[in-house]
């Protein structure tokens, strides 16, 4: 039988650029021998890579463990498109234990940091062990040939539950993370001695952790990779990005609660768009309602041929700013408009559909023709592709009093049913019982 290792060069060089072969067993390849060293080192072999954010399997950091190594594979990855795997309370299997680094590579790590001059929290952050999302600004100093990330859904939470959770549910994650015995349920509650680490771990997130009742959320949490969005400073891997996307079409987002609301791509769309070599830009999921208006500041320098905007809502003046900002060089506009039961326009939706295409075209009269601006109607609706858990009181904004075209008072309301809360009381017994059970059992051993 013929060895792999005598097989052509180009045979190889086939089977080494499956998009199947993560980079650790690229790494693994070139330590085979001299001749897959060699295929596996070439300058213009390029990588797809799906950086899976907090999974258990710790993709994440055995990724950045294998570009400490071999810095030449950063270099290889062209596209980068994040998935969000954060650690959900119902859900044990998803919670990832601590990453532990060696000496040597945190060693690396801050030098790296300091010769970049990242944010001076990002190494404790990464130290930690508990957010792969802090590796971004890291991984962003190594992928010099960068050319398209698409971010996802940017999960915030360091704990995603659509119910919220508790500090109690806090601390038995966290000890499950750190490999400790969990929290004894029937003692007084343990966060005098544990809030130190539930801050650090928080914190790795971007967020200032702070108890607030029933439902502890962090404040102000920012993950990192927006952090890295400093026109005049751009990483090397942020310097060469063509395409650029935010947002998925799962969004919590649709159930538009305050709490889980996105406001960065709105507030940043200009410094997006000081990306230098940025050519497409996809939105997916944005608002402008609810306190968070479209920046409208100066117009940047910018190649942008191509602008996506997904499932949005938008109110006419936000349009228009838009349009302002992304005019210039565009070439190509789609708008897939949402559900027009929620759509804050007092408007024939034929009249809303040329007021918008006049707006781009009026704003990139050079480059843009009429034909290749494309505005339609979602008449699937946006509802379709979330599923609802539980019941909702919610009052649509068909319903809502209206105090001009363009105003409105409430837009939504929410509130928990009987069931939920039930649901959510049961659960946590039945959770804290089998941690009990798992006590005894582990006892009687």
């Amino acid at each position: 039988m013929t060895s792999i290792t005598s097989l052509p060069p180009e045979t190889l060089l086939q089977i080494f650029k499956d998009n199947n072969l993560t980079p650790t067993d690229l790494a693994h390849c070139a330590q085979t021998c001299l001749k897959f060293r060699d295929l596996a080192c070439l300058p213009d072999y390029k990588i797809d890579y799906v950086f899976k954010v907090d999974h258990p399997s710790h993709s994440g950091w055995r990724l950045i463990r294998c570009i400490l190594l071999n810095p030449v594979l950063g270099e290889r990855i062209q596209t980068l498109r994040l998935e969000w795997h954060r650690r959900r309370r119902r859900e044990r299997d998803t919670w990832t234990l601590k990453w532990d680094w060696t000496e040597d590579e945190l060693t690396k790590i801050s030098e790296i940091c300091k010769k970049w001059n990242l944010n001076p929290s990002l190494y404790p952050a990464i130290e930690i062990g508990l957010n792969s999302e802090a590796l971004l600004p890291l991984l962003f100093c190594f992928t010099t040939k960068l050319e398209s990330l698409d971010v996802g859904d940017v999960g915030h939470d360091m704990i995603s539950d659509e119910y919220g959770h508790t500090v109690y549910d806090a601390i038995r994650i966290y000890t499950h993370c750190m490999g400790s015995p969990p929290p004894d349920s029937s003692q007084p509650s343990p966060l005098a001695t544990d809030e130190v680490s539930l801050t650090k771990w928080f914190e790795s997130g971007g967020a200032k952790y702070e108890p607030r009742g029933r439902l502890c959320e962090p404040l102000s949490s920012i993950p990192w990779i927006y952090t890295t969005f400093t026109p005049g400073s751009w990483l090397p891997g942020l310097s060469n990005i063509k395409e650029f996307s935010h947002g998925g079409s799962n969004s919590i987002a649709l159930r538009y609660r305050p709490n889980y609301l996105n406001d960065w791509p709105n507030k940043n769309i200009p410094t997006i768009l000081q990306l230098p070599n940025l050519e497409t830009l996809k939105l997916s999921h944005i608002n402008a309602l609810m306190g968070t208006p479209i920046c409208d500041g100066p117009k940047p320098v910018h190649k942008l041929k191509r602008l996506e905007i997904f499932h949005y809502r938008f109110y006419r003046t936000d349009f228009e700013i838009v349009a302002r900002l992304t005019g210039g060089s565009l070439e190509n506009v789609v708008c897939i408009l949402s559900d027009e039961n929620f759509t804050p326009w007092d408007m024939p939706p034929e009249q809303k559909i040329a007021v918008i295409t006049d707006y781009f075209e009026e704003n990139s009269k050079d480059t843009l023709a009429r034909d290749k601006i494309s505005v339609v109607r979602s008449f699937k609706g946006f509802f379709d592709d979330f599923e609802f858990k539980g019941r909702e009181n919610m009052l649509l904004l068909s319903e809502v009093h209206r105090s001009s075209p363009d105003e409105y008072g409430n837009i939504y309301l929410f509130e928990a049913s009987d069931q939920e809360r039930e649901e959510y009381s049961e659960d946590e017994i039945s959770e804290d019982g089998q941690d009990g059970q798992d006590g005894e059992d582990e006892s009687k051993r």
